[in-house]
């Protein structure tokens, strides 16, 4: 007799299905029909909660084909002058596909600022969170700041601003930090307690796509395989994204522990997983493709 598995794993492996179909679905209306199919045949295999589809993702073993695909279909966006709204549309939902991808590999305030700019809003939005302290160069921007404060607290004082430009190199930086806050403009005031200072900070950042960038993310068979922010810059200057503001906020004490260490790069799990990968691959001379 089958078992049936308990409800909580039930909902557990539908969310997983409908999640996959739902990316499958955007990268179809992208213009990826062979990638899409893959992922398709996955999710209804989830869905039926088959066996196979522990095996299906060996499909995308192949994994050279859709990134050639999404290649092409790249080149023949940037090169189209005028977008049909099919156009628009799967670029639109490829930036969700990039947040929810960011979000998958740990980088939950670049997936959020990702999303965000798909939905109407106000011109300045503002969260709370203290994960830009995961960086070193944000600490000891603040380190600068708190060095710039009289040793005995006395009244409010505004603290002088900060801008924290990140490098490209996530091995030495938290690119959790670096993505969702590049460049970061850090402001706040110190409010005097009978603690110490107490300090209340704000870490603020554009989020948009800048015209004619282009982040590359690996080479196949000799070609690069990159995320064109151009596509992104017709969307927004169509009204289809919403570029803004962004604030995260968070207070602190002026002594805090963690402001003592200028180096070490805080990292999440997920995050740690594919930075250690990238110092794996760096480690290892890079093969030459016939």
């Amino acid at each position: 007799m089958k078992k049936t598995p308990p409800l909580s794993g039930r909902l557990l492996l539908g969310a997983i299905a409908g999640a996959v179909a739902f990316v499958a679905l955007c990268l179809a209306i992208f213009g990826v029909p062979l990638t899409a199919t893959m992922l398709g045949l996955w999710a209804l295999l989830l869905a039926r909660r088959s066996r196979l589809c522990v095996a299906a993702p060996l499909l995308l073993l192949a994994w050279k084909l859709p990134l050639l695909e999404y290649a092409d279909r790249v080149e023949t966006l940037a090169e189209t002058p005028h977008w049909s709204p099919r156009d628009h549309l799967g670029v639109w939902l490829l930036n969700l596909g990039m947040a929810g991808a960011g979000a998958a590999l740990g980088l939950p305030e670049v997936a959020a600022e990702t999303a965000l700019l798909a939905l109407p809003g106000p011109s300045e939005r503002q969260a709370r969170s203290d994960f830009a302290l995961g960086s070193p160069a944000v600490r000891r921007a603040l380190r600068r700041q708190v060095a710039a404060l009289p040793a005995r607290p006395d009244h409010r004082r505004d603290l002088v601003p900060q801008t924290v430009v990140f490098g490209g190199d996530p091995l030495r930086e938290s690119a959790r930090v670096a993505l969702a806050l590049n460049p970061a403009t850090l402001t706040g005031w110190a409010e005097p307690t009978p603690q110490g200072w107490r300090l209340h900070l704000t870490a603020q950042v554009a989020v948009d796509y800048p015209p004619d960038a282009r982040l590359h993310l690996l080479t196949v068979n000799r070609r690069p395989i990159v995320i064109d922010e151009g596509l992104f810059t017709r969307l927004q200057q169509a009204g289809w994204l919403h570029p803004f503001t962004m604030a995260w906020t968070w207070t602190m004490a002026a002594d805090d522990a963690r402001l003592a260490d200028a180096e070490t790069v805080g990292r999440g799990w997920a995050e740690a997983l594919w930075v250690e990968a990238l110092q794996r691959a760096a480690s290892h001379p890079a093969r030459s493709e016939p």
